[in-house]
């Protein structure tokens, strides 16, 4: 099926918040990919390295944690920093950036992007990839194999955005939810970590409801 088959096909409500969904990859796909994605993303990986590294660091001074007890904390913790960054980049995106919301423009929603929309994207993917890499040692199955599976998605999701060069603007538009990790790692964290605060009343108040 051409494409103009496949827009000719979309219901004109579609196409006119979203664009044509036509699945193709325009342009030079190899050059594209490398500069936009593959080597942004591959030069934000160690921050990332050296934020788990401080983690450690800090857990291993103040406390008599070791092994993967600790290894999964400091992973958590270390995160903080690129979840504050991808909050504010998608945020950013979303608010700085109003034609986005121009509802006669949707080939903006289709095809642009913005530099914090695509400086989100390769960190997102940067920060699956990390994580991915250290559950695989630290989670046990089934959870490993969930969480593997949820990263390769992640990954094969927002990469294709700039695969096809379309609904880059997409990605930061979901990445708003971004902002529940801050709230979903002291839940896991206090969980796994420390039982006992379950039954303390502020605490379910602040973190459980």
């Amino acid at each position: 099926m051409t494409s103009s088959t496949l827009a000719a096909s979309q219901p004109s409500w579609a196409a006119h918040w979203f664009g044509t969904y036509a699945a193709q990859a325009p342009g030079d796909v190899g050059t594209r990919m490398r500069e936009g994605c593959i080597y942004p993303t591959l030069a934000l990986i160690p921050p990332l390295l050296i934020s788990y590294g401080f983690a450690v660091l800090i857990l291993r001074t103040y406390t008599t944690w070791r092994g993967l007890k600790l290894e999964k904390l400091a992973g958590q913790i270390s995160m903080y920093p690129a979840f504050l960054v991808l909050i504010w980049q998608s945020h950013t995106t979303l608010v700085v950036y109003p034609r986005f919301w121009d509802l006669d423009q949707y080939a903006w929603r289709q095809q642009g992007t913005v530099a914090e929309c695509d400086f989100f994207a390769t960190l997102y993917i940067a920060c699956n990839f990390v994580q991915a890499v250290g559950q695989i040692k630290t989670e046990k199955s089934p959870l490993r194999e969930q969480l593997m599976i949820h990263h390769a998605l992640s990954i094969a999701c927002y990469a294709s955005s700039f695969y096809f060069d379309q609904f880059r603007w997409w990605t930061a538009l979901a990445g708003i939810c971004e902002l529940t990790n801050l709230f979903l790692i002291p839940v896991f964290a206090c969980k796994e970590f420390f039982p006992e605060w379950k039954t303390h009343v502020s605490y379910r108040r602040l973190l459980l409801g």
